[in-house]
This record gives structure tokens, C-alpha cells and sequence, in this order.
């Protein structure tokens, strides 16, 4: 009912951030009263948003770059970061499996949200030097919190970031742009090699 009453109150550019902080609000609560089905009513909109963000970025591009898009799906990717540190200091001893697995879900659904993000809102020849800096903020965090899920994001988004190196900026760059790409996004990556 309350997903309802949001979709018929809220601004349509903010609808799918305010049904995340709902789900996240769900999942809270269902951490704070040790109750599961709380906690996986919330993950299950949690991935109805996920789903929403990522078609409305992918499938609607022209109409994505409205400044109420853009911030309602920081506010998506922040919640979600949110909902994973909770589930960090609050772990619950007697939690299933699968609900660990989905735990693990909302860092990677962030990172995968925040890179399709970038990609659209950072200048074409800066999206390499963004996604690096992003790749090598999830490898720093990953190390720090001793958490493979960052560390596999951030060499997820390494990953990416040299397809497109080689098969995107190698096409249709200027040569200055290529080159301080290159510099850059090779020095970030060296950086978290050694790191």
C-alpha cells in the first residue's frame, strides 16, 4: 500500500528513490527487529529498483539527463552502500545463507548503478578516468574493510574500464584526449596493482 501512495505522491523523477529508501527503511527495520521477512521485502524492492534505475538509464537515455534523474539515482546508490554497511555492524549470528548472498548484492548493484551513471553523466573522454578513480576507490575500500565484494567491484570496473581503453577510446578520441586517458587510467591502475 505504501508503494502505491508513494507512486501517486511523489514527483516521477523521485519516485524510484523514494521506493528506495522505503525498501531500505524495510530492511533497516527488519535488521533492528531481528525479523527476516521484513528484511527480504525490503531486499525484494531493493531489486525492483535496481531493475527500474537500470532501464530508465539504459532504455530512456535522452530523457535521463534531468538533474532530478541524476540525483535520485545518487540517492539510490547511497542507499544501498547504507543498507550494506548496516548489514556490517549488525550481523546477525543465526542469518541464512541466501540472505548473506543478498547482502553481498546491494555493494555490487551499487557499483554496477554508479558505473552506468558515470557513463552517462561524465564528458565521453573523462569516463575512463572516472570509472578508474571508482574502480580504485572500491579496491581501496575492499582492502580496508577486508571485503572481496569491493575488491571484486573495483576489478569488475578495471575490467570494463580497459575493454573500453582498448575498443572505445583506441576509435573515437582526439589524440590529446587519448593520451591524458591513457596516462591517467594507467596510473590508477598501477596504483591498484601495488595497493
Amino acid at each position: 500500500a505504501l508503494w502505491l501512495l508513494l507512486g501517486a505522491e511523489v514527483n516521477s523523477r523521485w519516485l524510484v528513490a523514494a521506493w528506495a529508501g522505503e525498501s531500505a527503511a524495510l530492511v533497516f527495520l527488519g535488521l533492528r527487529l531481528r525479523d527476516q521477512a521484513t528484511r527480504w521485502l525490503g531486499a525484494l524492492g531493493n531489486a525492483v529498483v535496481t531493475l527500474m534505475v537500470s532501464w530508465r538509464i539504459w532504455m530512456e537515455p535522452g530523457q535521463y539527463h534531468l538533474a532530478g534523474d541524476t540525483w535520485a539515482a545518487v540517492s539510490v546508490i547511497a542507499l544501498f552502500y547504507a543498507v550494506n554497511a548496516t548489514y556490517r555492524l549488525r550481523p546477525l549470528g543465526d542469518r541464512a545463507e541466501l540472505e548473506r548472498i543478498v547482502s553481498r548484492a546491494y555493494p555490487i548493484a551499487a557499483s554496477l548503478l554508479l558505473t552506468e551513471l558515470l557513463w552517462l553523466e561524465v564528458r565521453r573522454q573523462w569516463v575512463s578516468v572516472a570509472w578508474a578513480a571508482e574502480g580504485l576507490i572500491l579496491v581501496t575500500l575492499g582492502m580496508l574493510l577486508r571485503d572481496k565484494v569491493f575488491r571484486m567491484c573495483g576489478l569488475g570496473v578495471f575490467g570494463v574500464l580497459v575493454l573500453k581503453i582498448l575498443f572505445v577510446d583506441l576509435a573515437g578520441a582526439e589524440t590529446i584526449y587519448r593520451i591524458l586517458s591513457f596516462i591517467v587510467a594507467g596510473v590508477i591502475l598501477l596504483l591498484a596493482s601495488f595497493a
